[in-house]
């Protein structure tokens, strides 16, 4: 059976409520809009009350689908993929030293040649390795009793690895396993309140201020 055929009228109808639809989702060029508003059968009042049924139920959409629960190890993997993400600051083939354990970084700082930091009278440093290529190196800092650390700029993205005791950025206080990163072009001067054992990688081109 043939369906029948359709009046001007419902053509026309059958065309607004189409475009009025592609409207209300926004798919429609400013001058498209205008032709929707325009049409010479459908008065301004029923414009105005299809196109607000027709908003609210595309508003309604999103919350007629049912909530999908976040996987249970979300959490792990958004930092797994931090970490295999090289910085836009600095990258470098030593980053990778921060992953050690504590206790195997504490050993490996043990027999290495310490050199007084300037401007210390109980702060140290020993170096642990050079990337000539990134200009950067891996390094070890300790402070046997309260210190400030002296005032420098990084040139490059900077890391820092609390291994024991205190490490002050910016009034922050971190302990043994955290990690403080510093963008590259900054400054400050760090402190310890009772003596701090860290693990750092930072640019070969960082300067003291």
């Amino acid at each position: 059976m043939n369906a029948p055929d359709m009046t001007p009228q419902d053509a026309s109808n059958a065309e607004f409520t189409d475009r009025a639809t592609d409207y209300a989702l926004n798919f429609l060029t400013d001058g498209d809009a205008t032709d929707v508003s325009i049409k010479n059968d459908i008065s301004d009042a029923t414009l105005a009350e299809e196109m607000a049924e027709l908003q609210a139920a595309i508003a309604a959409i999103p919350y007629s689908t049912p909530p999908v629960p976040l996987s249970s190890d979300l959490k792990t993997r958004l930092f797994e993929r931090i970490e295999e993400t090289p910085s836009s600051q600095a990258q470098s083939s030593l980053f990778h030293l921060l992953t050690q354990s504590i206790n195997d970084l504490k050993q490996k700082s043990e027999g290495l040649a310490w050199q007084l930091l300037p401007g210390m009278e109980n702060g140290a440093m020993a170096i642990y390795e050079i990337d000539q290529d990134s200009r950067s190196v891996a390094f070890f800092v300790r402070a046997t009793t309260a210190e400030v650390f002296p005032n420098h700029h990084h040139a490059a993205g900077e890391e820092v690895l609390v291994l024991a005791g205190d490490f002050v950025v910016d009034e922050q206080v971190y302990s043994p396993g955290d990690r403080i990163f510093s963008h590259a072009d900054t400054a400050h001067q760090p402190r310890t309140t009772q003596g701090c054992l860290l693990f750092c990688v930072s640019s070969l081109d960082d300067k003291m201020i």
